[in-house]
């Protein structure tokens, strides 16, 4: 997901909405683990 970052915000090549659908499509599972991390972090942390 790091790498798409790059290319979105970096503009390395044109956005291809198909890829970015297929990505966020594909890998939310990164977004999920990282809030698991932050809610974590909050709960040990009041």
């Amino acid at each position: 997901m790091a790498g798409f970052r790059n290319v979105i915000i970096h503009g390395y090549a044109m956005l291809d909405l198909n890829k970015l659908h297929a990505v966020l499509k594909n890998n939310l599972k990164d977004f999920q683990e990282f809030s698991k991390f932050i809610v974590d972090f909050l709960e040990a942390n009041p």
